[in-house]
């Protein structure tokens, strides 16, 4: 499973700052911060987005916001009149910003926080307000007085395209962090809204509630509501993250992400592509949902060991219950000579059980079976390294729908 697309988790970095200098080329600024830092503070290996919505009750936190800015930033503290000329209650921004580096040094003290630094594109949409314009000043305030490490956003003259801002604590932000007694699993999430409305390039919407959209946000608060009452871990490790490789569309390469699972990352979003809320419509946030089926097995609730129920051939045996049939064989096995080439190493392979369910589920979800034949073809190369030709999917596709002929009846299912 990819990583969560909403703005907490998904690393929106493909744009550049708004207004960050042009450079010659994406690879020199890469090459620039990674001799300096020895990693590549770029790279979705090494820096997460900014959480918004972080909040922690716990007295040493407070403790540690206080200590801070009495040593370094005066001007945060609530007697200044600094302080009320900066609306917008700095305080909590800051407060955020520090949470969040201090829950990735806790994590592994190499990522880095990336963060937008233009406010009239990040932080401009009323409907998600927990962002604002305060986050770029206090930023550069941190910078300013030695407290974080600031690699600039660019935009790539070439390409158009660009990397946001990242920020990490310096050893004196860190020594300040040490200071502290740990308090990252008390580290939680703010309510914020859980109904987002992209455009058709991924992008966030405002927009307005209607009936739809509020019935459909009681039912994400629900499940955020029972979340909330109960600890969600990884059984089999002491660790608070794990890093997993995720296929990167827009790069066509495996990276590998550090996923969070602490008790701050189980907030659930769900994620349409319209505002009548007709596409898309998955659930993203919680850490479960963002790791490899490996570990699974090993996710627990209060301490107790959770079970996860297999279906065998679910979609397909849906399809035949529809019509009141119940499925016998296995759908997926198809009796072909179609071959195609392994990406690695060239091999020719023949034509599998795995690459059958990928086209089969592919169809019962495309709008027509051209869809569904490159939806296939991308899916299998992605998964399993394999290159099938077009016609060669759209060849086995017809024959699991002659095989099937409940999958080729028009008025139950969406193949075509």
């Amino acid at each position: 499973m990819g990583p969560d697309p909403n703005s907490e988790y998904t690393d929106d970095t493909q744009h550049a700052d708004c207004g960050a200098p042009p450079t010659t080329s994406d690879q020199d600024q890469s090459s620039k911060w990674t001799a300096h830092h020895g990693i590549n503070p770029y790279s979705n290996d090494w820096s997460v987005p900014l959480s918004f919505a972080l909040s922690s009750q716990h007295p040493e936190h407070i403790v540690l916001i206080n200590r801070l800015c009495h040593q370094y930033l005066p001007e945060y503290l609530p007697e200044r009149r600094e302080y009320r000329e900066f609306g917008a209650y700095p305080r909590r921004e800051l407060r955020i910003i520090i949470l969040h580096l201090y829950l990735l040094w806790c994590r592994d003290e190499r990522l880095f926080t990336a963060i937008h630094m233009a406010t009239d594109r990040a932080y401009s949409l009323k409907r998600y307000r927990y962002m604002n314009g305060q986050y770029p000043k206090i930023v550069r305030n941190l910078a300013d007085k030695g407290l974080v490490d600031l690699v600039p956003g660019y935009r790539d003259r070439t390409t158009g395209e660009g990397r946001t801002t990242r920020i990490r604590p310096t050893d004196k932000l860190r020594q300040l962090f040490l200071t502290a007694r740990p308090f990252e699993q008390t580290i939680r999430r703010e309510r914020q809204e859980t109904i987002i409305i992209n455009n058709r390039d991924g992008e966030r919407q405002d927009y307005k509630d209607t009936a739809k959209i509020i019935k459909a946000r009681k039912a994400v608060d629900a499940v955020n509501d029972v979340l909330a009452l109960h600890h969600v871990g990884l059984m089999n490790q002491t660790a608070d993250a794990v890093y997993q490789r995720f296929w990167v569309k827009e790069r066509s390469r495996f990276e590998t992400r550090c996923v969070s699972t602490t008790q701050a990352n189980k907030f659930m979003t769900r994620v349409f592509n319209n505002r009548q809320l007709t596409l898309g419509g998955r659930y993203y946030g919680h850490w479960p949902g963002q790791i490899e089926r490996e570990l699974r097995p090993y996710i627990g609730i209060d301490g107790s060991y959770t079970v996860e129920w297999d279906y065998s051939s679910l979609h397909p045996a849906m399809l035949y219950a529809q019509i009141g049939l119940e499925i016998r064989d296995d759908p997926y096995i198809i009796e072909t000579d179609v071959v195609g080439l392994h990406s690695k190493d060239q091999q020719v392979v023949g034509w599998g059980r795995k690459a059958s369910k990928i086209t089969l589920l592919s169809a019962i979800n495309a709008p027509d079976r051209d869809s569904a034949v490159l939806g296939a073809k991308s899916k299998i190369r992605k998964d399993t390294g394999i290159n099938y030709s077009a016609e060669d999917i759209a060849i086995c596709l017809g024959l699991a729908i002659a095989r099937e002929r409940v999958l080729d009846n028009k008025s139950d299912t969406r193949i075509l």
